[in-house]
């Protein structure tokens, strides 16, 4: 599971394009833990044992832990106001997502689990990335998914 979550996050979070020769990163606000030091905020107390591999953070509030989604083997940790863990989704539990609107735009991901519970993504440094964080979350999904299936 976890190569596949990985092979996501590279992909969709991490990705790095050339657009009319200039270096343009998918999501400037998403920190890589692979390729360099989190965040300066970032303790290893926040880590916890059912998020499995931590890949990296989104900074609502850039330079601290307010607000930020901490994407997982597992699933994403969203954190408080605090910095502390506020809510958890595991990939599996994921049912469906709130329609996102462009009028005025959506600054947050409203996620459902399939027992009903609600997880709010807040997306607040960029106008548009909820957008583009919907393919992450539904690769993830689908990929947790199928290593369901796979594994009875």
């Amino acid at each position: 599971m976890k190569v596949a979550i990985q092979w996501h996050v590279q992909r969709l979070l991490a990705a790095v394009r050339e657009i009319d020769g200039k270096r343009v990163i998918a999501y400037p606000d998403f920190s890589l833990f692979r390729e360099g030091e989190p965040p300066g905020w970032w303790t290893e107390d926040l880590r916890q044992p059912e998020w499995g591999e931590v890949f990296g953070v989104y900074e609502n509030k850039r330079g601290t832990g307010a607000r930020a989604i901490v994407v997982t083997t597992e699933g994403l940790a969203v954190l408080g106001d605090d910095a502390q863990l506020d809510q958890w989704l595991r990939y599996v539990e994921v049912a469906r997502w709130d329609r996102l609107s462009k009028d005025p735009i959506s600054l947050a991901l409203v996620v459902w689990k399939e027992n009903g519970e609600r997880v709010t993504l807040p997306f607040e440094a960029r106008p548009g990335d909820a957008f583009s964080f919907v393919q992450f979350l539904s690769a993830a999904r689908n990929a947790h998914r199928r290593a369901r299936a796979a594994d009875p």
